[in-house]
């Protein structure tokens, strides 16, 4: 509740002037409710302010105790006078959705505030057995994220694998890795996508969209060549022969590299092929040789779809896909990705030996030592008292100045404690006595009451009639 208030008023990019503002607003009439004993026939018709989500419906109590916390969370933002930089570095853990404070575990128990952690997560109940982290999920072709905690799709469904070396169900299908699906070649052609080849002698085939495509309309030739009569041109957009207005050119032009006019351009690079339906010259990329889209790499692997040169990654030796990684290394051929042992550890990866008696964790490929102030080994950190050992963060937390007790339970010697901040927020006393004091005289006036001339709340009088 408090941090729901504290969210709307600085999260959501308030400036800080008019943030206390409203906190003052709220502020006063929240004392005027505690303060004048308002029970709920006489404010029937006022409402909770609508930041509290209370209406006056509910009990004059809940209303009330709702007030009560709106007033103590507001006290401390003015006075602190925190704003969204101070607030949002704090991020949601992995295995939830939704941003901080409003942090929704996945999978499991409720979340925790006060550690910002999803305490005792449990598998996704419906796609997975097992118990957290070692989950099995149940639906082919999908693994399991112990970082998210989540079942994901590794394959398409017709194939069996794991990306991006999936292999389709039906041998006349080819997996796409761009597209993350099973591909064939279209009806009317022959042969085995991409490799296709249409069975019309006018047809040629388009890798685009896996079609067969043939010049259209008045048009004749092999497409994209197609001739249209009477010197007009053919629009491989729109499929048809058209002509320019007179006195004016075609609208297309030839690509940079190339010499002609739209429709027939030639490249300049002889090696290059004019593509119509791109309107630009495909050539080998770099570090190949050929002409497109015959490539070969000279120290890789030809991606005729992205026109690209797969060479073995950074940190590793040979020629793509025969990767040898560096400095005991792993070379991971799905994602070409050579994995070392972190900093402050040796041996080849996966098998890492941390120094420091620290720990090794695979699914973050880092090394981690207990704190210093603290004894065990990793994640069996045992902190001195009266600090406690928080695994997600890795540190010994104690409560804060001017409290008292083992963290998470501390207690403010003068002031609200919050478990977010680990602070101690102290109350403004005297604003407090100053508001209460006007509100008495305020009220006093009204009724015709004669107080003192110096009023403290000692001396004020009931007020209820």
């Amino acid at each position: 509740m408090q941090m729901h208030f504290f969210r709307s008023l600085v999260y959501l990019r308030w400036s800080t002037r008019f943030c206390k503002m409203r906190i003052l607003h709220l502020l006063i009439v929240g004392i005027t409710f505690v303060a004048t004993g308002l029970t709920e026939e006489t404010y029937q018709f006022i409402q909770c302010p609508s930041i509290s989500d209370v209406y006056v419906r509910q009990s004059t109590r809940l209303c009330k105790m709702r007030i009560l916390h709106l007033l103590i969370v507001g006290i401390t933002l003015v006075a602190t006078g925190l704003t969204e930089e101070t607030y949002q570095f704090v991020e949601c853990p992995s295995i939830s959705d939704g941003f901080h404070p409003f942090c929704e575990c996945k999978h499991g128990p409720k979340y925790d505030e006060s550690t910002n952690t999803c305490p005792n997560p449990e598998c996704p109940a419906s796609e997975s057995i097992g118990t957290y982290p070692d989950c099995t999920c149940q639906v082919k072709n999908f693994d399991y994220s112990v970082y998210l905690n989540e079942c994901f799709r590794v394959c398409p469904e017709n194939s069996t694998g794991y990306w991006p070396q999936c292999v389709c169900d039906d041998e006349e299908y080819i997996f796409d890795k761009k597209l993350f699906e099973c591909v064939k070649c279209p009806l009317g052609s022959n042969g085995q996508y991409p490799n296709c080849v249409c069975d019309d002698d006018a047809a040629s085939y388009s890798s685009m969209g896996n079609s067969c495509e043939k010049c259209e309309g008045d048009s004749v030739g092999v497409y994209p060549n197609c001739e249209c009569p009477d010197g007009a041109f053919y629009d491989t957009y729109n499929r048809h022969c058209f002509t320019p207005t007179s006195g004016e050119p075609s609208q297309t032009v030839c690509p940079y590299e190339s010499t002609g006019n739209y429709p027939s351009c030639t490249c300049t690079d002889e090696k290059a092929i004019y593509d119509e339906i791109k309107n630009l010259c495909h050539q080998c990329p770099h570090g190949s040789v050929g002409i497109y889209p015959d490539c070969v790499c000279e120290k890789g692997k030809y991606d005729n779809n992205s026109n690209f040169c797969i060479e073995c990654p950074y940190k590793s030796v040979g020629i793509y896909p025969d990767c040898v990684c560096e400095e005991n290394g792993t070379y991971n051929e799905e994602n070409n990705f050579c994995f070392v042992c972190p900093a402050g550890s040796f041996g080849p990866y996966p098998n890492c030996s941390c120094e420091n008696n620290g720990k090794f964790i695979k699914e973050s490929n880092w090394c981690y030592v207990c704190p210093t102030e603290s004894t065990g080994e990793y994640p069996d950190c045992l902190c001195d008292l009266p600090s406690k050992y928080i695994n997600e963060s890795n540190i010994c937390a104690t409560c804060p100045e001017n409290s008292t007790g083992i963290y998470p339970s501390c207690e403010c010697n003068n002031g609200f404690y919050s478990q977010t901040h680990n602070t101690c927020f102290e109350c403004p006393m005297i604003v407090l006595e100053s508001i209460l004091i006007a509100i008495v005289q305020e009220k006093a006036f009204m009724m015709r009451i004669t107080l003192p001339a110096k009023v403290t709340l000692e001396e004020s009088v009931p007020l209820t009639v």
